[in-house]
């Protein structure tokens, strides 16, 4: 699943602003725990520059349609390089996890 982590851009010249929600990595392995699930994996995902171009995707998009268009492919470009070197802090994780075997 998706979990929105607590490092989310908080730029609000960007749109970024807004009240604080999400979790920490260490919050959600005391939910895992808690739940009974084992075998977790937690991965940051979506850093930095991909949360920016989203950011910058919806302001070009509320100016030009045509223009998020063109510029599309670049952004799709540019969130390439998260995949490459995971981020530290992002704005979610990704987590894994399994219910034991009864």
């Amino acid at each position: 699943m998706v979990v929105p982590s607590r490092d989310q851009i908080r730029d609000p010249r960007l749109g970024g602003g807004g009240p604080q929600a999400g979790f920490l990595e260490s919050e959600i392995l005391v939910l895992m725990e808690r739940a009974g699930l084992t075998d977790s994996t937690i991965r940051t995902i979506m850093g930095r520059m991909p949360s920016l171009l989203n950011i910058a995707s919806k302001k070009v998009s509320a100016m030009s349609f045509e223009l998020l268009v063109v510029l599309f492919p670049f952004i799709m470009a540019l969130s390439m390089f998260d995949l490459a070197s995971p981020p530290r802090k992002g704005n979610a994780f990704l987590v894994i996890a399994k219910r034991p075997k009864k």
